[in-house]
């Protein structure tokens, strides 16, 4: 590890791994641990502890990490000083990422999560060590499409609330680094029209090391079982949920009644709840998805909204679960990973899909043996490296 040059990185959401930013995040630093030595400074929602925790930090040299405290009066000043309210803000973490780049000599300083950025104005940063910020998303396109889509007049109230200044403040983080990653050549399109020029960066897709559980056995078998995953009160899964339910799952039972959906994810909305029956089982937190990804024929992706990659899928074909979805959920995949037949937007057709792929049991393991093969170069970052290096050395 010692002849590996040093990078310091910056995490807004590790640990528990039960979102699709913190396995992305997670994702980012795994790989990147490969090519160098890696400081990493984290918030967390709960103390780091369990298997990742530990295979991580085997990995990386430090780690900081950061209870997220609630909003203070730095947090208030903060907010009024840069014009934005959507961040987090931490005396502490600050404090500790300058005392690192005080004593170390940093070849690149990583800022992952739009929530960190706010570290372009806090940091004492040395001459050489350039700037990599990290885009889950393009931000302010996301808290537009939750405003329009708020279900009810106080909540499109706070989210336009939630979303002052966040444009301006998006936009000039972006001119203010060095270099962008984003996870999907969508997303950058985007933020070039946000900044209006073009922007050195490059993708990166997300990757988390998923173990395989379920396997040739279980693929042939049909247990009429169906799986929808997700923070269950975000809008994007809310309303795919919704849309699933109402309109593609009656075609499905009135062809065989003994299918059944599970809805797998904490905090479902009081709209979903409303359709808990033996046939739509609604779960909340569970502590682990792996027993329904094994028990379930398919996993179903039925979002339509929300930016940036489903990490989902790839958690999905990963692990071993064939994936049925809407053309707009799998944005930012590799073309030819769907192949037509597993792909829907009208809600009959979607569910001819389910039960014709469920018939064929063959085209199951050929679909997951196709994906894995396809999205396995995902943990390979030399590309990504070399055009780094190439930009500034």
């Amino acid at each position: 590890m010692n002849d590996k040059e040093k990078i310091l990185y910056v995490s807004s959401n590790l640990f528990p791994l039960n979102s699709g930013a913190a396995i992305y995040s997670y994702g980012n630093i795994d790989r990147f641990s490969e090519y160098f030595t890696l400081d990493l400074v984290s918030f967390v929602q709960e103390i780091p502890s369990g298997e990742f925790y530990d295979a991580l930090t085997q990995k990386i040299n430090k780690f900081s990490w950061f209870l997220f405290e609630p909003k203070t009066i730095d947090f208030l000043w903060y907010s009024l000083k840069n014009r934005v309210i959507f961040q987090k803000y931490s005396k502490k973490m600050v404090q500790e990422i300058n005392s690192l780049i005080e004593k170390n000599s940093y070849r690149y300083l990583f800022f992952d999560g739009l929530l960190t950025f706010y570290l372009l104005n806090e940091v004492q940063k040395k001459k050489d060590e350039k700037i990599i910020l990290i885009e889950h998303n393009v931000e302010y396109l996301n808290i537009q499409e939750e405003i329009a889509y708020a279900p009810s007049f106080g909540d499109r109230i706070y989210k336009s609330l939630l979303g002052i200044g966040l444009k301006g403040f998006e936009k000039r983080s972006l001119l203010r680094s060095d270099f962008v990653l984003f996870i999907s050549d969508h997303d950058k399109r985007n933020a070039e029209v946000l900044v209006g020029e073009k922007i050195r960066g490059f993708v990166l897709p997300p990757f988390f090391p998923f173990p395989r559980i379920k396997f040739e056995k279980e693929l042939l078998q049909t247990n009429f079982s169906l799986l929808i995953l997700g923070t269950m009160w975000w809008y994007p899964n809310v309303y795919g949920a919704l849309w699933f339910i109402n309109h593609v799952f009656p075609y499905i039972q009135a062809y065989e009644p003994r299918y059944r959906l599970f809805i797998v994810g904490k905090d479902p909305s009081k709209e979903l709840r409303r359709h808990k029956s033996e046939a739509v089982i609604i779960t909340g937190s569970v502590p682990s998805i792996d027993e329904y990804i094994k028990n379930c024929d398919f996993l179903i992706v039925p979002n339509n909204l929300g930016g940036g990659i489903k990490i989902k899928i790839f958690e999905g074909i990963m692990k071993g679960i064939p994936v049925l979805a809407r053309p707009e959920s799998i944005l930012g995949y590799p073309a030819g990973l769907f192949p037509e037949e597993y792909l829907a937007n009208d809600p009959e057709a979607f569910a001819r899909m389910v039960i014709q792929q469920n018939q064929n049991p063959e085209l199951k393991i050929k679909f997951i043996e196709q994906g894995q093969n396809k999205l396995k170069n995902y943990s390979d970052l030399s590309g990504l490296i070399k055009n780094l290096d190439e930009s500034f050395f």
